[in-house]
């Protein structure tokens, strides 16, 4: 899989979710703290080296460096205990829309997800 779209895909997929972009240049936590899940989401499942996470960001005029995306991937934990959303949006990252949507809606009865799972597919 090429880098450059794995990137955007992870992207989309973040911004769909969330709305919030990872590729603005911004020092905001929200969009941190979703920049530090997709550099995980690249490095752990995609098995992106650092240096081809930087390339992929630099393809879409976003200017980081190897140790940012170190820093990133070091502060991704520290960043899910105080946000919740993070682990629900990287399950959605990862494909399990079943654990997502009980993140969501806790209350959701076995149809209804089920029902929401036929929607997005």
């Amino acid at each position: 899989m090429e880098t450059t779209n794995t990137l955007e895909n992870v992207r989309d997929i973040i911004k769909g979710l969330t709305n919030i972009d990872i590729f603005q240049q911004t020092r905001r936590r929200d969009v941190i703290e979703m920049r530090s899940l997709a550099n995980t989401y690249l490095s752990t499942v995609c098995k992106m080296r650092l240096m081809e996470i930087v390339r992929a960001y630099a393809r879409n005029d976003y200017q980081t460096t190897h140790a940012s995306i170190i820093h990133s991937l070091n502060t991704y934990e520290q960043h899910k205990r105080y946000n919740p959303d993070l682990e629900l949006t990287y399950k959605a990252l990862i494909g399990d829309n079943r654990m997502y949507v009980l993140g969501r809606i806790p209350t959701a009865t076995e149809e209804q997800i089920e029902q929401i799972e036929q929607i997005l597919l």
